[in-house]
């Protein structure tokens, strides 16, 4: 009976892979590996999805499932209760647009529990704001792979007719409202997924978002939903690469990062997440906090820049003496590099520091497991490779990228990386995000996220 046991064992162990189904690596959690479907899909009456070929990645799955899955199918992943966009006086190809966003669209960008809540807003918005509806038309028409792109210019032109005159006719302050906060979070994502992405059109909704919250705050109107926590997050993680991304000036429109802090404690939105209530930080807002901090020194070069780097650093080293988890810890190292040049006037400290820090983070990465990284690790990742000098360090991250353990969460990490090898060529490190060029290409590799 033993002998049994221990052969079915052996059996279940060689067919284990390394990182776990599709649906667990989308929702971060651990995957116990079960097949046909893990226990983890089966307890949340998930589709347990494992890859199709030899080491794609979930980003490939994801475009292989929008693409291929015929209309019927699709219609399937619609959301379970009746929808009530039959009452909507629009044309059935609208409607098809406006059930792709309630159905594929919400369950595949997050697939969590909290997308149902999320999708209880979103249809509950599009039944009585004309302006978000169609905004959500376009975005469904653009990822619909039904439809593909056709008419998506005149559906863009029309939500943004749509939005300027509702604009024109509210005023400025009858506008700054949850509704439009969701309108120009799906405008921003359409930016962000277009072909041709503009870093001013994204500073520009950013902004935009950055004010509802603050109107919000002088309204006493707040009340928080997930989408809108999804939304504020959003903006809170995208606030760092942004500034990074700027080298013309485009980072000057976007409000002070104390300012934003403030606002972000007011509403409550420094507690402590969780990935069930919220996929986007999750308990990662603390570490994120300080890498905007370090990103706004780094990028503004303002008078009193040297003592609010010294601020920051005195304030990472108490932290550091907290218990954390070693991710957290990765990631306020990351926040440090960025402003250890304003530190101190010598060059060898700063060697030595960074040598200190590429050793640590490298040895983190290898040993990352899949299920344990997410998109924000790409702090850590850039911020090591572009402080790398050593050629057997530079080995390392090559081979971290080759081994795929992190693509899942990462799936640019290979392109990435050539950006990295830019940087060791020409010898500059964090300096090279001075140069114009060097931080247009950074946008485009990460603008999607």
């Amino acid at each position: 009976m033993k002998e049994e046991k221990a052969t079915e064992n052996a059996k279940q162990k060689a067919t284990r892979s390394k990182s776990g189904c599709f649906t667990c690596r989308a929702r971060r959690k651990k995957c116990d590996e079960k097949r046909p479907s893990c226990s983890g899909c089966i307890r949340n009456n998930f589709a347990c999805d494992w890859p199709m070929y030899h080491n794609q990645t979930l980003r490939d799955f994801r475009n292989h499932t929008l693409k291929s899955v015929p209309r019927q199918v699709l219609q399937q992943l619609s959301p379970q209760s009746p929808s009530q966009l039959t009452e909507l006086d629009i044309s059935s190809q609208e409607k098809l647009c406006l059930e792709y966003i309630l159905g594929p669209f919400v369950k595949l960008m997050c697939p969590t529990p909290a997308a149902d809540k999320i999708r209880e807003h979103i249809e509950e918005q599009l039944l009585r704001d004309e302006v978000f509806r169609k905004v959500s038309i376009c975005l469904g028409n653009f990822h619909n792979p039904t439809f593909g792109t056709v008419g998506h210019e005149q559906l863009l032109q029309n939500a943004l007719e749509s939005f300027r005159l509702k604009l024109a006719n509210s005023g400025s302050n009858g506008m700054l409202n949850l509704d439009t906060l969701h309108s120009v979070s799906f405008l921003n994502f359409l930016e962000l997924t277009g072909a041709n992405r503009l870093l001013h059109k994204v500073v520009l909704h950013m902004e935009t978002i950055f004010q509802i919250m603050c109107n919000i705050i002088a309204d006493g109107t707040y009340l928080e939903t997930t989408i809108f926590r999804a939304c504020a997050d959003s903006f809170y993680y995208n606030y760092g690469l942004v500034l990074l991304c700027s080298s013309k000036g485009e980072a000057e429109r976007l409000p002070n990062v104390y300012n934003v802090n403030t606002i972000w404690k007011a509403l409550h939105m420094d507690n402590v997440h969780d990935y069930e209530l919220n996929p986007i930080l999750g308990n990662k807002f603390p570490a994120i906090s300080f890498i905007n901090r370090a990103c706004y020194i780094f990028r503004n070069n303002i008078v009193e820049r040297r003592a609010l780097a010294y601020l920051l650093k005195a304030e990472i080293d108490k932290t550091l003496l907290t218990k954390m988890s070693q991710h957290q810890e990765v990631l306020l190292k990351s926040a440090e590099m960025l402003i250890l040049n304003i530190l101190h006037r010598r060059q060898d400290e700063v060697d030595i520091q960074k040598a200190q820090f590429t050793k640590k983070c490298l040895a983190y990465l290898q040993e990352l497991k899949a299920e344990e990284a997410d998109f924000v690790i790409v702090w850590a990742y850039f911020i090591c490779g572009v402080c790398i000098v050593l050629e057997e360090e530079k080995q390392q991250m090559r081979q971290i990228v080759k081994n795929g353990n992190l693509n899942p969460a990462i799936y640019f990490l290979d392109i990435m990386l050539q950006l990295i090898e830019q940087s060791w060529r020409a010898g500059k490190g964090l300096e090279c995000l001075h140069e114009e060029q060097f931080v247009y290409e950074l946008h485009e590799i990460v603008g999607v996220t």
